[in-house]
């Protein structure tokens, strides 16, 4: 039976988008005759805020072996150095200078001005600090004690694979040295890209973060014996940067979702009309949190545009925004007050997966936001496949466009072009009105079933073995 030991600092009971790829592999690979244990970072190291699931955690096999280990995170070394000098600058000073009758408007703005000034030099230095400090990621400070316990752990199971995925980019790095140090087999799974990710232009600089960044990914790409990516314009990318890397180590396997969360969802009526109360509005519900460039501004402006122009009403139309309600963002919340469409656009917080998967099942039409990330597609698309209600996209040309188009998953639309937009979505209100929305056909379900896709895992690790076998038979007879 074969070994594989897992580099994961994401995984249960932490709750992220990035523990589930990992969660089906520890779930469904050992029906291909592995033996799986995970190294990653104990639940008591977890960086503040952290969102935590014990459920997700009941669904880690029992025979699945976990290891966890301690993490000195240094963001929260330079909050605290950070905390320790608010509290000594605050501190009263008696000849500190004031403003007083009398004083011209010079003198006030100048004494105004001097904590706006220290302030500033404060976060210089501080970005000085930090910059390097968390680079590749904030999970940096994980790296020392996981590869401690890695070498520990190889020492005392007779391994054949090690796999890391990233991000975060620091289990790469612990893969690799764990790998170097022992010889093992080692696949790299990019779940998103390192380079090339709009979201991070300045890892593509050529600035000391950016030069950093590509030495780290080339190093990565380089030293593993298989590369996996998980869209085919991530494979062109990476071959665009390595174009001389060996054949067979570069795969392609896509995202997926767990067929055991949809087991209601996978019967045979999924291709017919959604069946939905005529008389109520047109459910559109979106899963998950927006950020930067990822949002639904275009989506909001456009309903109030149709409600203005009274092409739409209440009654025709209802959006949930579930995981959107966070208490340090209010920009939502903000713009749908501002186009007066409140009684229609909710913004909502987080629930328990199980909950939000429920909720989604009971939508008319499912909502997609992917905005410059043209190699990248949002794992939540997986699981709208598995419900296989109609989904409406927001995204420009890329890897998100290509699988809605190839799957003909429903409308695609750039968010910039608010006339198609307006127009897709009265299309699905009528559609909804006259019960002719349609669920997804094809066979997008079966290709990403989570479960069927460990044959991809179990070929890309077999495959690793072999060439890190033949690696070390050069290196004897040489």
């Amino acid at each position: 039976m074969p070994s594989c030991l897992i580099v994961a600092s994401q995984f249960p009971p932490m709750r992220s988008a990035g523990v589930f790829r990992t969660l089906r592999l520890t779930r469904y690979l050992p029906e291909y005759e592995w033996s799986i244990h995970v190294l990653t970072i104990d639940e008591n190291a977890y960086l503040a805020g952290t969102s935590k699931s014990q459920d997700l955690l009941r669904r880690v096999p029992a025979n699945v072996s976990i290891h966890r280990t301690v993490a000195k995170h240094p963001l929260e070394w330079i909050n605290g150095v950070r905390d320790w000098y608010r509290g000594v600058a605050q501190k009263p000073r008696q000849f500190a200078p004031t403003a007083t009758v009398g004083a011209t408007s010079t003198d006030a703005t100048a004494t105004r001005s001097k904590p706006k000034r220290q302030q500033s030099l404060v976060q210089r230095m501080k970005d000085g600090i930090t910059v390097p400090l968390m680079t590749p990621d904030r999970w940096i400070g994980w790296l020392p004690f996981a590869v401690r316990e890695g070498k520990q752990i190889l020492n005392r199971h007779p391994f054949d694979l090690i796999y890391s995925s990233g991000p975060p980019w620091t289990n790469h790095l612990v893969a690799h040295r764990l790998s170097q140090s022992t010889g093992n087999a080692w696949v790299a799974d990019f779940r998103d890209p390192w380079l090339g990710n709009n979201f991070r232009p300045q890892r593509q600089g050529d600035t000391w973060v950016g030069r950093r960044h590509q030495l780290l990914e080339k190093r990565v790409i380089e030293s593993a014996d298989v590369v996996v990516v998980n869209t085919d314009r991530a494979f062109e990318s990476v071959v665009d940067r390595y174009p001389d890397m060996r054949p067979g180590k570069l795969r392609v396997i896509p995202n997926g979702y767990d067929p055991a969360d949809f087991t209601e969802s996978n019967n045979d009526d999924s291709s017919q009309a959604v069946l939905s109360d005529r008389k109520r509005p047109m459910k559109l519900v979106h899963a998950g949190a927006f950020y930067g460039k990822r949002n639904v501004d275009s989506l909001i402006i456009a309903v109030g545009e149709l409600i203005r122009d009274k092409q739409i009403s209440v009654s025709d139309l209802r959006i949930d925004l579930i995981g959107a309600g966070r208490s340090n963002r209010t920009h939502e919340s903000d713009l749908i007050k501002a186009n007066g469409i409140e009684e229609i656009v909710k913004v909502l917080p987080a629930v328990p997966h199980e909950e939000c998967v429920e909720q989604l099942r009971n939508a008319d039409v499912l909502l997609l936001v992917q905005t410059d990330a043209p190699l990248c597609v949002p794992g939540k698309v997986f699981e709208y496949i598995a419900i296989g209600r109609p989904i409406l996209t927001l995204s420009g040309e890329g890897a998100t466009a290509d699988l809605v188009q190839h799957e003909k998953l429903g409308p695609c639309v750039d968010p910039q072009d608010m006339e198609q937009l307006k127009s897709h979505l009265l299309d699905l209100t009528r559609q909804h009105r006259s019960a002719q929305l349609m669920c997804s056909k094809g066979t997008a379900k079966e290709i990403y079933n989570g479960r069927s896709q460990m044959v991809l895992f179990d070929s890309a690790f077999k495959n690793a073995i072999d060439f890190a076998s033949n690696r070390s038979m050069k290196a004897v007879t040489q």
